[in-house]
């Protein structure tokens, strides 16, 4: 099960702190302006970028700029061991450059942990250099290349879930992780200097992430409790203490009964508070949308029914209005990606728009990363094609 890398959730949106010996990085370079205003912004058609063929399974996909050149790249990890690096061209297609990484299971992240503005590359890893559980850390030079691996041990098996945040107010990069082969949901903080410290256990109940949901400037766990001691699914806060300790859950049920399969953090309503959005299916899918009432406590109001299923799920702003959006990824023949635009107060259009992307993965989850693949200062989709071996694209441009 592939839930995504989920970007950094920094108190307040400050970067992280640069240690003293990385003041002068290279990158650190504001994003490109928009092109043009929101109403004139589309999403265009799909492109497909090939990446490494005849080399496994691609379980993972990851998006940043490695090269400070203002425009997103692409890594795709596979099931060989091998990492693809690809560097946006500018025009949706990507330079495809090959290396072998010992790249083990599905974690994956593109983050500054060392805070000079170089984006490093993380991977759960495996091989003679790994001892038991483990992530690989390449520091990145600012050019598409990445030094040498460090390898720091971890406390499961077989990552499937990778996320990076700050869990205890130093502004430095932590990351938490889970897999499928033993070991509970752990947290290693990071030093700031691209090294993490040993793993912490945690347990929360599945699917989890994290947001500053108490407003105290730290990330709180966000968990969705389906467990038999409750009737229905349940959306649980636990606070964070600011030392990356959480307090028990408060929880508030869901009005659908069904199975949680995704959570997401985001201020739907621009209130300054972050919501929550729980994607729950059984026979139907339904997107669930808990406001932020103020200190953690939420109102389960509204609710949406879907006529097809999500193999990757997003709050994100999809047509740069400042309002988050929902993007469900359907792995379908009839599918493709699907977007629920936000009306500003929460609530949410009935009728997504559709765009081609992708193809029938045969899937139950997947990846979807977005990214300014044009660097015009506007943001688009990606998302990996099964059995094509290549990277379907789809970026936004001005009309």
């Amino acid at each position: 099960m592939f839930l995504g890398v989920v970007p950094l959730a920094f108190a307040k949106g400050e970067p992280p702190a640069a240690p003293p010996a990385a003041a002068k990085g290279t990158g650190c370079k504001a994003p490109p302006a928009p092109a043009c205003s929101a109403d004139k912004v589309a999403l265009g058609p799909a492109t497909a970028s090939p990446f490494t063929a005849n080399a496994g399974d691609a379980p993972a996909l990851a998006a940043a700029d490695v090269n400070n050149d203002g425009k997103t790249d692409l890594v795709v990890t596979h099931t060989n061991g091998s990492i693809d690096v690809m560097l946006s061209k500018g025009d949706g297609t990507f330079d495809l450059k090959n290396t072998d990484a010992r790249v083990s299971g599905y974690g994956l992240g593109l983050v500054d942990l060392d805070g000079d503005c170089n984006v490093d590359l993380v991977f759960s890893s495996f091989g003679s250099r790994s001892v038991g559980n483990s992530v690989d850390v390449r520091l990145g030079k600012g050019t598409g290349k990445f030094a040498l691996p460090q390898n720091f041990p971890i406390g499961v098996d077989n990552v499937v879930k990778m996320i990076f945040t700050d869990l205890n107010g130093d502004r430095r990069v932590d990351i938490a992780y889970e897999g499928n082969n033993g070991g509970a949901p752990s947290y290693n903080l990071g030093t700031g200097k691209g090294a993490f410290t040993s793993p912490t256990a945690f347990v929360p109940h599945d699917p989890w992430t994290f947001g500053d949901v108490t407003g105290d400037g730290v990330v709180d766990l966000i968990e969705v409790d389906a467990t038999g001691a409750r009737k229905v699914p349940s959306m649980c806060v636990r606070a964070n203490n600011g030392r990356g300790q959480f307090a028990d859950p408060v929880c508030y049920e869901l009005t659908v009964n069904a199975r949680p399969r995704f959570v997401q953090v985001a201020d739907l309503n621009g209130d300054g508070k972050a919501d929550v959005i729980v994607l729950t299916e059984e026979n139907d899918s339904w997107v669930n949308v808990l406001l932020n009432l103020g200190g953690g406590k939420f109102d389960d109001r509204e609710k949406y029914k879907l006529d097809f299923n999500c193999n990757a799920f997003l709050a994100t702003d999809t047509n740069h209005d400042g309002k988050a959006d929902l993007a469900c990824y359907w792995g379908n023949t009839n599918g493709g990606l699907f977007v629920l635009h936000n009306k500003g107060d929460g609530s949410f259009g009935q009728k997504p728009e559709k765009y081609p992307l992708g193809g029938d993965s045969g899937r139950s989850e997947e990846v979807l990363v977005m990214g300014d693949w044009l660097g015009n200062g506007h943001l688009g989709f990606a998302t990996i094609q099964r059995g094509t071996d290549a990277v379907s694209v789809i970026s936004a441009e001005c009309r």
